[in-house]
C-alpha cells in the first residue's frame, strides 16, 4: 500500500508538474502574444502618425503651388484687364494702359490687346469704362507648361456722357505661371445674357 500511495504521489507531483510547466508555458505564451501585439500596435501607431504627416505635407505643398500659382494668375487677370476695361479717355492714353498690361504680358500679347499702331489715337468723345465686378477666371488642372484660361468679364461704359451700356466679354487665353505673364490673350466674343 505504500508503494501504491507513493506512486501516486509520483503521479500526483508529475501532474502538478505538468500542470505548474503547462501553466508557465501558457503565460510566457500570453505574455509573448501580448508583446508581439504591442510591438505591432506601437508600429502601426507609427505609421499612422507618419501617415498623417506626410499627408499634411502633401496638402501644404499642394496649396503652395496652386495657391501661388491662382494667386499670381488672379494677380496678372487683374492687371491686364483691369488696363483694358477701366479707364477715363480724358485722364488715360493707350499708352499708358499698354504700360499698366506690359508687366503681365509678354510682347506678342500685348500687342493684341494694344498693338502699337492704336497708342498714337486720341479719343475725340470722352468714353469712360468700369469694370463691373472682379474678372471670372475658368481654367483645368493640366501637366502643360501653359495653363489655358478662359475669363469672362464684365463691363460698363459710357459715351459722351450717356446711359452706361453693358456687355459681358470672353478672352481665350495662356498663362505662363513661371514667368506670370499672359502668352496670349484672344477676345472670344461677347456673351448675350
Amino acid at each position: 500500500m505504500e508503494k501504491k500511495i507513493f506512486i501516486m504521489k509520483i503521479i500526483s507531483g508529475a501532474c502538478i508538474f505538468c500542470f505548474v510547466g503547462m501553466l508557465v508555458f501558457y503565460i510566457t505564451l500570453v505574455n509573448s502574444t501580448n508583446k508581439i501585439i504591442g510591438e505591432k500596435d506601437q508600429k502601426i501607431s507609427t505609421l499612422t502618425k507618419q501617415n498623417k504627416e506626410l499627408d499634411n505635407k502633401y496638402n501644404e505643398l499642394y496649396e503652395q503651388k496652386n495657391g501661388n500659382a491662382n494667386e499670381q494668375l488672379v494677380l496678372a487677370t487683374k492687371g491686364v484687364f483691369s488696363s483694358i476695361f477701366n479707364y477715363d479717355t480724358k485722364k488715360d492714353t493707350i499708352t499708358d494702359r499698354r504700360e499698366k498690361a506690359r508687366k503681365f504680358t509678354t510682347e506678342e500679347a500685348l500687342e493684341t490687346i494694344f498693338p502699337k499702331e492704336a497708342t498714337s489715337y486720341n479719343a475725340s468723345v470722352q468714353t469712360v469704362s468700369k469694370l463691373k465686378g472682379e474678372p471670372q477666371i475658368f481654367y483645368a488642372p493640366t501637366n502643360d507648361k501653359k495653363q489655358k484660361v478662359l475669363i469672362v468679364v464684365d463691363n460698363a461704359i459710357t459715351i459722351a456722357g450717356s446711359d452706361p451700356q453693358e456687355a459681358t466679354f470672353m478672352y481665350r487665353a495662356e498663362f505662363d505661371p513661371v514667368k506670370n505673364q499672359f502668352v496670349s490673350l484672344k477676345n472670344a466674343g461677347t456673351l448675350n445674357e
